[in-house]
């Protein structure tokens, strides 16, 4: 499947034959990933790089502690979150937040690789707030995307 916007879908698929449809379809619920574009430095110290490597052609990167990257939109009954990052064997941390609750710390440290997705804990109920990704480390951090998951 190829072309679908950054958002949570939804695909219903049932088994049919001669006329007849399976009275227990498979649901399948996927969120496809905003781009980089969908999130903004917060002050100093991100440089936004395009790159073919990364998802969607641009990252943020970022060497610094305490740095700042938010969600240009509020998001609205959010499920789960996740994070498209560049990652390396020497990548730092960053923590999650959604308004002002810390909703994970993430570790981008792992094998090298162009664009990983790291999910953060499911919420057992939506939540609405600011995206704010903050840097905790020195270490280099990329930054390619969010995942924003909205349906159970």
């Amino acid at each position: 499947m190829t072309g679908l916007k950054p958002a949570t879908h939804v695909m219903t698929i049932a088994a049919a034959k001669d006329g007849q449809t399976d009275a227990t379809p498979v649901r399948v619920v996927f969120s496809v990933p905003q781009g980089a574009k969908a999130l903004k430095a917060n002050g100093l110290g991100w440089k936004k790089q395009r790159a073919a490597r990364s998802y969607l052609g641009t990252s943020w990167q970022t060497r610094g502690k305490g740095r700042v990257l938010v969600a240009k939109k509020a998001v609205r009954g959010v499920r789960q979150l996740a994070l498209v990052v560049g990652s390396t064997p020497r990548s730092g941390k960053v923590k999650v937040y959604l308004g002002t609750k810390l909703i994970g710390t993430v570790n981008l440290k792992g094998p090298r690789a162009d664009s990983r997705v790291l999910t953060l804990k499911p919420f057992p109920k939506a939540r609405s707030g600011k995206l704010r990704i903050v840097t905790l480390t020195k270490k280099p951090v990329r930054i390619e995307g969010i995942g924003i998951a909205t349906t159970k």
